[in-house]
């Protein structure tokens, strides 16, 4: 058994709830070297997840530098895919900072040994072409041990975790940025868990259905993970109307 790690945004957890990690094109295929189609992309082991997070950094510093081969992806790829190929790059493009860009990442966590057709020569960018079931699939969150409150589910927060507890890894590019997170948790007070899809989306159904025009829980949820709230203090984003007269409060009080 070792575990393998797959890079989503939070609001596609559930659709992936009811349908598993489907082997297509989507959102983060274009940092693949090939823009591979038809397969499930993943990182194979601590180091590799790790070197996984320095792979989305220099793809945005290639966007935002113009260092992309867009006449090869437009060649690569179908109609449909190039459409989402392109609206994430916009999302590059007007995020502002790669910590932006990257807030409403997660990372899921499943058992390598369940897949078997898989190229993992590269571990940082392993991928197969084999469907991975839901109940395969868990939710990395960090917890406090202090009340064993949840403390985060960010892809950068897991990152500087990983680093903060496994000095033995090896440094990718941009780390110097986190090493206030990362030092953050290099004491005792954390751990990393899981939850199973069905959990999460219990805890945040928000991020499984379409999103208010004028309220926007997602949004809330970012600013709360971001601000180190507590799970509770989340669910209070969730209730809206009964704690605050509605959701953009919260937002508002983190800008």
């Amino acid at each position: 058994m070792y575990s393998c790690f797959h890079t989503t945004k939070l609001e596609k957890i559930g659709n992936i709830l009811q349908n598993g990690l489907q082997p297509i094109y989507g959102a983060n295929s274009a940092l693949t070297a090939d823009g591979r189609t038809g397969k499930v992309s993943y990182s194979a082991g601590l180091q590799a997840t790790v070197t996984t997070f320095s792979v989305f950094q220099r793809f945005y510093n290639n966007v935002i530098e113009g260092r992309i081969d867009e006449d090869s992806f437009k060649r690569n790829l179908s109609t449909e895919e190039y459409a989402i190929h392109k609206k994430s790059i916009a999302e590059i493009q007007k995020s502002g900072s790669f910590v932006n860009w990257i807030s409403d990442n997660v990372y899921l966590c499943f058992d390598g040994d369940c897949i078997s057709n898989k190229n993992e020569e590269k571990p940082e960018d392993a991928y197969t072409s084999e469907f991975i079931p839901p109940e395969k699939l868990k939710v990395c969150i960090i917890k406090s041990k202090k009340d064993d409150s949840m403390c985060s589910f960010s892809m950068k927060d897991i990152y500087c975790f990983l680093y903060a507890k496994n000095p033995e890894l090896k440094k990718g590019l941009g780390t110097w940025r986190f090493e206030e997170d990362i030092n953050k948790f290099r004491n005792d007070d954390y751990y990393m868990d899981y939850l199973s899809l069905e959990q999460f989306c219990e805890l945040f159904p928000e991020s499984t259905k379409g999103v208010s025009k004028t309220i926007k829980p997602i949004d809330a949820l970012r600013a709360a993970t971001a601000s180190g709230r507590t799970t509770d203090e989340v669910d209070m984003a969730k209730k809206g109307d009964n704690e605050r007269t509605n959701v953009g409060e919260i937002i508002h009080e983190q800008q």
